[in-house]
């Protein structure tokens, strides 16, 4: 293990540059918009989870242990 602890810690103080793949700041979000969309999230999600928990399941098998669910 201690081969890989010291390949990530130079790759963590390499000077090479890599590409970005953010995109560029709008500024500082407030904590209530962060919130907002955080609540929005769950939110949603949990929707998806509740729409789901009453449909009925088509449940296949691939072999012995193998169960495909819809």
């Amino acid at each position: 293990m201690k081969l890989a602890r010291n390949v990530c810690t130079k790759a963590a103080l390499s000077e090479m540059k890599y590409p970005q793949v953010a995109a560029s700041s709008t500024g500082p979000i407030p904590p209530s918009q962060l919130i907002q969309v955080v609540e929005t999230a769950a939110k949603t999600g949990a929707e998806v989870v509740m729409d789901a928990v009453n449909k009925p399941r088509n449940i296949t098998y691939k072999g012995l242990t193998d169960l495909v669910t819809e």
